[in-house]
């Protein structure tokens, strides 16, 4: 069975015992955890940047902390939703595109 990548993003001062939980939440017969190393400046551009380039499908970009059976933290996208352009487009670090939200 193929498991859907789930991209949690973590800078070199995310708490690592919770990195590690969150990893561990997610590992599941239908999640496939990864976890990307960004810099805090501009941190969600770069992470959606990182997990749109290594994903191999849809993938899910989850919090720190976040759970699979959680309702939020977590949110769908389908591959090749955000482009290259649109990242370098985003005013601020609190703008994101939009998603699929999926809470279970």
């Amino acid at each position: 069975m193929k498991r859907t990548e789930v991209f949690i993003a973590f800078t070199k001062t995310s708490n690592i015992l919770e990195l590690e939980q969150t990893l561990n939440a997610w590992d599941t017969d239908e999640y496939e955890p990864i976890g990307i190393q960004v810099q805090a400046h501009r941190f969600d551009i770069q992470r959606m940047a990182a997990a749109e380039g290594m994903a191999k499908s849809n993938y899910i970009l989850a919090e720190l902390g976040s759970r699979p059976d959680g309702p939020q933290g977590w949110r769908r996208y389908p591959k090749g939703s955000m482009k290259v352009e649109e990242l370098r487009e985003w005013p601020s670090q609190s703008s994101s595109p939009s998603g699929t939200e999926e809470p279970n």
